[in-house]
């Protein structure tokens, strides 16, 4: 998820409870998602009092969503996206969240992301 504002943030928060009951009823699916969220700004929910950001933060990492502030995207297509310090083997699906709240998922046309966005 790019973009840890409000939309983002509850996407992420939301999205990860989802796939992981998901993964608990059919085992013997691909595994357990990982939903990572990425944003430039120093924290998560940067808009408000630094002492909810660092709980929001706290949440989202306790139910497994690796968070990475400070970090931008260095590219973002149909094909999936990366930042900076990702090789290109580690794309995966991404979906970024606007102010507006609207949220774009790609597609990834990689069969090892078949059925994902």
């Amino acid at each position: 998820m790019v973009g840890a504002g409000y939309t983002g943030t509850e996407v992420a928060a939301q999205m990860q409870l989802l796939t992981d009951s998901l993964a608990r009823r059919h085992p013997a699916g691909a595994g357990r998602p990982c939903w990572i969220l990425l944003d430039t700004a120093p924290r998560v929910l940067p808009e408000l009092d630094e002492r909810l950001s660092r709980t929001a933060g706290r949440v989202l990492r306790a139910r497994g969503v690796d968070v990475r502030t400070g970090t931008s995207v260095k590219e973002a297509g149909r094909d999936g996206c990366c930042s900076p310090t990702a090789s290109s083997s580690s794309r995966g699906p991404w979906c970024g969240a606007s102010g507006s709240g609207r949220i774009r998922w790609s597609r990834p046309s990689d069969s090892r992301w078949s059925g994902a966005g």
